[in-house]
């Protein structure tokens, strides 16, 4: 295996659900991946998958720190979800199946499923 598929792995193994927009937007896994960035899309269309079989929302959601903000970069591999109706809210943008938006880590807490009531 090469070394950005031993990275890639050794994260999905940390996945974890997250509550899009406080859960407006529904469910999808996540994962943090601190010094990854580079893998987001890898890694976002694995998570896709793998929240589609789980029974939530089609999208993997990669969150990582970049230059001191904390970024989420949203990716789906189904065509009938568009990512940038929640990046646009949040003030990003892009594509239906690959967009991003920078958030701040209170609200970002908010969205993590141990904060579910």
């Amino acid at each position: 295996m090469s070394t950005r598929q031993n990275a890639t792995k050794k994260l999905l193994d940390k996945v974890f659900k997250v509550r899009l927009g406080r859960g407006f937007y529904g469910d999808c896994l996540g994962v943090r991946a601190d010094g990854n960035s580079n893998l987001s899309d890898e890694i976002g269309k694995e998570l896709s998958i793998k929240s589609a079989a789980a029974g939530l929302r089609p999208i993997g959601a990669v969150i990582y720190m970049q230059r001191n903000i904390l970024k989420m970069s949203l990716r789906s591999t189904d065509s009938g979800i568009d990512t940038s109706e929640v990046a646009k809210t949040y003030g990003g943008g892009g594509s239906p199946s690959s967009s991003s938006f920078i958030t701040r880590m209170d609200e970002y807490n908010q969205w993590l499923s141990v904060h579910q009531p």
